[in-house]
């Protein structure tokens, strides 16, 4: 049984109604589930007829289907508690029907609760290691445990963070470093902020001392605002500024001009709308974004056959000695194993 609150609604239910049923909190209704009590208590001001709160409270956003195999907070907890590298699709019991390239209306704000809900306790006495770190194995035991998503993920984004170190040792050895020490991140395609919150939680353990920001890039309103709220719990929100990319109003470049402190990107992170990897590529070389020693990595080459046109550019690029890459093959992030689903990412440097 479901009841959906309507903001400001108030329900009165009896021990029995409230045992079995499910209770939607949010200012957009079916927006996430909880299964804690206190939570409940807290949150929806239910008084029944007797002290006992519901404690398995389905954790599912409402348009998800019946879970075969149902997902709880409290499964959700537990595998937070183990090893990245231990948990897998088949260890977190997500369902099937949830797996690699699904969707689900308003995943993302049900994923962005699940977070702020598993970090409430901490968000005072983590800094924004602690905090970046949290967030990160909250997300991945989220795609991995309830839905799947396409954020990076722990596995490629260890490539991401070998390569970024890569670009910073470089920078720092360049005169570009001498002249101005700022090292610049962009990354295009936001979504719900992971990449960004890894990436400068990655510059802030490796190079404390660094002076660096990084712009996210986002056409998506929404996605911008879950962006924002991910990295403000990261407490990373000094060092990343995610932008909304209205390309109805401005072109890329101009959006980039208006917010970066030189024309010049040292890290790029491709990870958008995969049909404009290349055109958004061309325009940021011919404003002269892109420049000797900025690296480029792009996601999902392998996986989306919208990227071959990207790929056969940046192959002619290597055969003129202009750029040097290197195309890292990884399985589809956060995929079951059986699916064998191959995906990869190429770096790429300007030389």
């Amino acid at each position: 049984n479901t009841h959906i609150f309507a903001k400001g609604e108030k329900q009165t239910f009896t021990p029995t109604t409230a045992t079995n049923m499910s209770v939607c909190v949010s200012d957009t209704p079916a927006l996430d589930f909880r299964s804690d009590s206190n939570y409940l208590k807290s949150a929806i001001k239910i008084r029944p007829l007797q002290e006992k709160i519901p404690t398995q409270v389905s954790y599912a956003n409402l348009y998800f289907d019946e879970f075969s195999r149902p997902t709880s907070r409290q499964n959700l907890l537990t595998l937070l508690a183990k090893p990245s590298e231990k948990i897998s699709p088949e260890q977190a019991r997500r369902d099937p029907k949830n797996g690699a390239w699904t969707f689900k209306p308003d995943t993302e704000d049900d994923l962005l609760a699940h977070v702020e809900y598993g970090l409430a306790e901490h968000i005072e006495s983590f800094n924004e290691i602690d905090s970046s770190e949290a967030i990160l194995r909250s997300i991945d035991v989220y795609c991995l445990g309830k839905q799947w998503m396409f954020h990076v993920g722990r596995e490629k984004g260890e490539v991401l963070k070998g390569f970024l170190r890569e670009s910073i040792e470089a920078f720092l050895l360049s005169a570009t470093a001498r002249a101005d020490p700022m090292f610049v991140l962009v990354e295009l395609g936001s979504y719900c902020g992971y990449s960004a919150i890894l990436l400068a939680k990655t510059v802030r353990e490796m190079y404390p001392n660094l002076k660096f920001h990084l712009y996210s890039l986002e056409t998506n309103k929404k996605f911008v605002k879950i962006s924002e709220r991910m990295v403000q719990l990261a407490k990373l929100d000094s060092y990343v500024t995610i932008i909304r990319n209205d390309l109805r109003k401005h072109s890329l470049n101009k959006t980039l001009m208006d917010h970066l402190p030189q024309p010049k990107i040292d890290y790029l992170l491709l990870d958008h709308d995969k049909d404009v990897y290349l055109s958004n590529l061309k325009e940021m070389e011919n404003g002269g974004f892109i420049q000797k020693g900025t690296h480029i990595a792009a996601d999902n080459v392998i996986f989306s056959p919208l990227l071959k046109p990207y790929r056969d550019y940046i192959a002619k690029l290597a055969q003129k000695s202009i750029v040097s890459t290197t195309m890292v093959e990884q399985k589809l992030e956060y995929s079951d194993s059986r699916q064998n689903l191959l995906d990869g990412i190429e770096l790429t440097i300007y030389s």
